[in-house]
């Protein structure tokens, strides 16, 4: 119920402020968030938001770090693998981007279980 509350939420602040970068890659997060939880499968949902990211904000380690974790999410380990080390590349003084290919290569241990990687201040 509370990440329902938080996902409309979101989705109204897209709508009135459809530009702001950060809002995209909250809610395609929470998205993932709630799939890895065992919720709906709206992965693919997230992953369009994730693209809107890279017009907005060109460049910018966040994306493709969040593309990352949405891949693993979806089982997709390989392409994880290599969108966090397109994030790494980006910033590799960014420790976030070390974080996700951390997560993503000890998730592949364990997959298909796999968990939550906490990201702050997205």
């Amino acid at each position: 119920v509370q990440i329902g509350i938080y996902e409309g939420r979101y989705r109204r602040y897209i709508e009135a402020q459809p530009g702001y970068y950060r809002v995209y890659m909250n809610l395609a997060y929470l998205i993932a968030v709630e799939r890895v939880l065992g919720g709906d499968n709206k992965l693919e949902e997230a992953k369009e938001l994730v693209s809107k990211g890279y017009a907005l904000s060109p460049g910018n380690p966040l994306t493709p770090a969040m593309e990352a974790l949405l891949e693993l999410y979806s089982g997709n380990i390989s392409l994880a693998k290599q969108k966090a080390q397109e994030a790494l590349a980006l910033n590799p003084d960014a420790p976030f981007g070390r974080e996700v290919l951390e997560h993503i290569e000890k998730q592949e241990a364990t997959f298909p279980t796999v968990t939550v990687l906490r990201l702050e201040n997205l």
